[in-house]
Formats: C-alpha cells, sequence, structure tokens
C-alpha cells in the first residue's frame, strides 16, 4: 500500500526517480563538460609531473651539495647516460651518432677518498720542467700502478685528477700520466712516475714554474671520485633530463653527444661558430666501441661547485679526425640542466633551429641530417620543461620554466647575431640560452 506524506499527492509518489529522458541528458552534460575539462586536466598533470622530476633532480644535487658540507670531503651526483634507447630513431641517424645517449633516467651520488699524498711523509716529486714531476714508486706506489694502467688504481688517479704542489695557491690538473725510469748516481735504476700537468686557474704564469725545475717538492693527489652509499633516485614516467641542450653558459650543449662529435673544418677546436661545416660520420667521430661516459657534477666541502666529468674531443695525433675522451673541468659558468619530456627530445639538435618553420637567415650547410617531423613541441621551447641551474660560486641550484622561443630578429640584438647567413650553431646556441633566461 502506497504511503503518502502529508501534502504529497498519490501522483507525487508514483514519480519519485529519473525517467530514461533525463538520465540521457544527465549523461550527456556530463560527458561534455567531461570533453571540455579533460585536455586542461591532461595538461595539469602533465606539468605536475614535469615539475616533480625537476623537483627530483635539484633535490638529488642538493642532497650531494649538503653531503659535502657535512662530510668535509667531495661529494657529487652521477647523471647516468642511457645505454638503452627510449626514443625511435631513424637508421641513419644512428649511423652518424648515438643521439640515444643524452638521456639521463637516473641520478647516483659518489664521493672521493682521502687526499693522497705518497706512501710516507717524506714523499716529494721532483720538477722536471714547467708542467712534469717526477715521483719516485718507492715514494708513491698508488701513483705508480695507476700510470701503469692498473684498473684499481686508476679510477682513483688518472687523467684529470687534481694535483696540489707545495708552495703554489693554484691547483695543477693532471693532462697525462707515464711511467719512466731514472739512472742514479750510482748507477742504479728506479722506477718513476712522471705527471703532466696544467694550472686551473689560466691566469697563473706556468713559465715561472721552470725557475725552479730539478727541486723537490711535496704533492697532494685529489683522488677521482667513487660510487657512495646512496640510494640513486629515478626521474618519474616519461620524464628525462635531456643532456642534449644541456651544458654551461659558455658552451650551453657541453654534454651534448652531437656537440662532442663537431668541430670547426680544418682544426681541432670544437663547440665553435663554425662547427656546423662538418659532422664527422661513424668511427671518425665516435671511436668505434667507445662506451661515452656519464656526466659527474662534484660539489666541494664548502659547497661550491668543483668540478664537472665528462667526454671532450681529444685530437688524434695532433690532427683530425678524433675521438672522445672522459676530462675534468672546472665550470666558470652557471651549469644547466634540461628537465622535460621524452618525447620532447630531438634526434638532432639542429632540428631547433628549423622550429617551427625554417628561417632563411640562417646558414643550415653540413648540419647532418634533419628530420621533417615538426608535430612535436622540443623541450627548449616547451613552457612546461623547466631548467635546473647550478651556480658554481656558490653551488646553489635554481629552477626556471623554459622560456617561450622569441623571434629572429630579438635574438640577432641580444646575442650579437649577423643579419644574414647566421651559422647554425650560433643561432641554436642562442636559442638555448634564451631558454634558460640567461645571457652570454
Amino acid at each position: 500500500m502506497n504511503r503518502t506524506k502529508p501534502g504529497q499527492s498519490p501522483e507525487q509518489v508514483g514519480r519519485a526517480g529519473f525517467t530514461l529522458v533525463e538520465l540521457m541528458v544527465a549523461i550527456t552534460i556530463a560527458s561534455v563538460l567531461t570533453l571540455i575539462a579533460l585536455p586542461t586536466v591532461k595538461d595539469t598533470f602533465r606539468k605536475n609531473v614535469v615539475s616533480r622530476g625537476a623537483k627530483v633532480v635539484r633535490s638529488a644535487i642538493d642532497r650531494a651539495r649538503a653531503q659535502a658540507i657535512r662530510t668535509g670531503r667531495p661529494c657529487g651526483v652521477v647523471l647516468e647516460r642511457q645505454r638503452s634507447r627510449m626514443l625511435p630513431q631513424d637508421p641513419l641517424v644512428d649511423e652518424l651518432l648515438p643521439f640515444g645517449h643524452d638521456v639521463v633516467r637516473r641520478i647516483s651520488y659518489v664521493q672521493t677518498a682521502s687526499s693522497y699524498r705518497g706512501d710516507h711523509s717524506q714523499s716529494e716529486g721532483r720538477l722536471l720542467a714547467s708542467g712534469e714531476l717526477e715521483v719516485f714508486e718507492q715514494d708513491a706506489s698508488l701513483l705508480y700502478a695507476a700510470a701503469q694502467g692498473m684498473a684499481s688504481a686508476s679510477r682513483l688517479i688518472n687523467v684529470g685528477t687534481f694535483i696540489r704542489l707545495e708552495g703554489f695557491t693554484t691547483r695543477f690538473i693532471v693532462t697525462g700520466l707515464v711511467t719512466a725510469t731514472r739512472t742514479m748516481p750510482d748507477t742504479s735504476v728506479r722506477n718513476v712516475s712522471r705527471i703532466q700537468f696544467q694550472p686551473v686557474d689560466s691566469s697563473f704564469n706556468k713559465a715561472a714554474m721552470t725557475m725552479k725545475a730539478s727541486q723537490t717538492y711535496a704533492f697532494e693527489i685529489e683522488p677521482l671520485p667513487i660510487p657512495a652509499a646512496i640510494q640513486p633516485v629515478e626521474l618519474p614516467g616519461r620524464i628525462v633530463l635531456d643532456l642534449s641542450i644541456s651544458g654551461t653558459q659558455s658552451q650551453p650543449r657541453h654534454f651534448s653527444v652531437q656537440a662532442m662529435a663537431q668541430q670547426q673544418s680544418g682544426s681541432n677546436t670544437w663547440l665553435h661558430g663554425s662547427e656546423a661545416t662538418n659532422i664527422p660520420a661513424g668511427s671518425p667521430g665516435v671511436r668505434p666501441g667507445y662506451l661515452l661516459g656519464d656526466v659527474v657534477i662534484m660539489f666541494a666541502a664548502d659547497g661550491k661547485l668543483d668540478s664537472i666529468y665528462a667526454d671532450r674531443p681529444v685530437p688524434d695525433n695532433g690532427a683530425a679526425p678524433f675521438s672522445l675522451a672522459y676530462n675534468r673541468l672546472v665550470p666558470v659558468s652557471a651549469v644547466a640542466l634540461a628537465v622535460g619530456e621524452a618525447d620532447g627530445m630531438v634526434s638532432n639538435p639542429f632540428d631547433i633551429v628549423q622550429y617551427p618553420t625554417p628561417t632563411g637567415a640562417v646558414n643550415m650547410t653540413g648540419v647532418g641530417i634533419l628530420t621533417t617531423d615538426d608535430s612535436l613541441l622540443p623541450n627548449v621551447a616547451n613552457p612546461e620543461a623547466t631548467w635546473v641551474v647550478l651556480r658554481p660560486q656558490t653551488g646553489v641550484t635554481e629552477t626556471f620554466s623554459a622560456a617561450s622561443f622569441r623571434p629572429l630578429n630579438d635574438l640577432r640584438l641580444k646575442y650579437g647575431l649577423p643579419a644574414t647567413n647566421i651559422p647554425a650553431v650560433d643561432f641554436l646556441n642562442a636559442r638555448i640560452l634564451d631558454s634558460r633566461r640567461l645571457s652570454k
């Protein structure tokens, strides 16, 4: 029996609920509203993922800096190049250069061991010339083992290692390490290590050291980084650290595989305004079987940016073509790391010069294989991408959203580019710097 409430008619009792027509109208309205809101929701979600990835990178770097300050020893992060390809690559592009190695999805930690001053308190080296130190094996057996190429010793002392000499305030960087013998006055023969070095401070007058040749100096070697007992971190989802557009302020693509394998035609310089005239293909550019090194960023005990390890071009017998070798440098300008989507990485960074439409003012001669797919927004032009910037003087990190592309004339005025026939590499570097909101 139907029960009615006070003031409610029997007809109203029978109409409780929705009719089929009302339900269909409600579903239609909800579907339309969902379709309208979905792009915004997806964009917000993607932007949040990129932002989270940038926070992962920044917090990893900040943790290494804090560890260096806490322990009083250099500590740093390793930007691990992706060995397997996660992006579809054109076979011809693959044959030229392994662009896939510019992808970083994992960051690990390293630290340095205690300084090495030889095997006993009287260990010294004899200065042979302005940039060469000779040390007896019995005074520094670890150094001699490294000069012989023993793997365990070479992981601690090698080309790129820093060395200090008694009486000099500047640090020196090892550029060569070999073994030799020295005949003593009593005709006995002793094994020695010979260290070639250059001053880290370019203003230091190394020639003045020739006046002190044959004198002995106490030395202190800062070993190369070794893995630290800190859990590595992974970037979320399809977020990557894009090394193809990452580098220092003075060399915007310092970590790019393509930039490493380019050279100015007829000389051994690199990252030059005319580098785009010659991209070596195959073995002339990258030695077959060479495993590209990860990028290592080290902090000093005072928290300042200490040094960076990365591959650098090395001339073969003083003439082109060159190969790659792992080396150490001291950054003097800001270091910028691009964090974006995997789909925002381009097979050839010079595609960025062509995006969104080619310009006749830029000289694209000799820039290699360019893709025809302009549907993807590159990280360097995507406002959702983030730059993580490290300041060398303080070691402090900052983040900036990538700036949108500006017109050609604005870039010309800001970066001093010519009106016509602009070298493609100069235009590319200007676009990267402008995206970082940095000037030369």
